[in-house]
């Protein structure tokens, strides 16, 4: 998992902050929308350590912000108080505090408080806010770019894991057919069916790395099986054609893992 510390920028201290003394935002990139910051919490939301509850928390403060508090100069706070929070949110206002406790952890929010920590702010006629005292979302905006980053290398990190998944699943199918013929030719496969049986199953918690020693493993017997059907092909040349013609179709020597291997080096 990525650690929260790269992500951290803010302390865990509450202490009273005005919007005027808050660093200046120099805003979203140009085509980006705040709502894309939240869909890139959303895909990474285990690998920053968050639990769903905080995520769709943040869902609920970014969209009680407009696109003109996310511009230059601009902060887009969010000065709903916490009663009327935790009633929107059918929670109790000690849970909304957990959750915001949670993001600020993260370096997802900060907070813009009075010094009684009440809530409240105003917009003038065009939108914009004119003071507000509330959670801070600077800097959720301060972190796109590291967000970006983070995903990009987490699509590439499931891309290798699918990839990685596909080709031992398929050559589990090659497998048992090697078994099934061999057995046909009456060759004892006893001990590398075994083996095989004995390959851990994929499930969705598994790491790549993981994943790729079961990828060896299956490699390792299908090649012995390999062995032993060429060293038997004269019984049954017909067999022998099929399970080359099955190989080349299925391109086996010819696949690789640097691609998967290099995503797991990047991570």
């Amino acid at each position: 998992m990525i650690s929260q510390q790269t992500l951290r920028t803010e302390t865990t201290d509450r202490a009273p902050r005005s919007t005027q003394n808050t660093e200046f935002f120099e805003g979203l990139p140009d085509g980006v929308k705040h709502t894309d910051l939240l869909r890139l919490v959303q895909n990474l939301e285990k690998k920053i350590g968050l639990s769903s509850a905080a995520v769709l928390h943040l869902e609920y403060l970014v969209t009680h912000t407009r696109e003109v508090d996310w511009q230059p100069g601009a902060v887009p706070i969010v000065y709903r108080s916490v009663q009327n929070t935790a009633t929107d949110r059918r929670r109790t206002e000690r849970q909304i505090h957990n959750l915001e406790k949670a993001l600020h952890q993260a370096g997802l929010i900060r907070w813009n408080d009075t010094e009684n920590y009440k809530r409240y702010g105003r917009r003038d006629r065009h939108g914009h806010i004119e003071f507000a005292y509330g959670v801070d979302l600077t800097p959720l905006g301060l972190m796109y770019e590291r967000l970006v980053e983070l995903n990009d290398r987490h699509m590439a990190y499931m891309a290798a894991f699918t990839e990685t998944k596909r080709k031992v699943s398929a050559l589990r199918r090659r497998i048992r057919n090697k078994l099934r013929w061999l057995e046909e030719l009456n060759i004892d496969v006893e001990d590398l069916n075994t083996q095989f049986e004995d390959v851990p199953r994929i499930h969705a918690g598994m790491t790549i790395t993981i994943l790729t020693d079961i990828l060896n493993q299956v490699r390792q017997i299908s090649s012995q099986l390999d062995d032993l059907l060429q060293e038997h092909r004269h019984q049954k040349p017909s067999m022998a054609e099929e399970v080359e013609a099955e190989e080349t179709g299925c391109g086996s020597k010819q696949t690789s893992d640097t691609y998967s291997q290099q995503s797991v080096n990047n991570l």
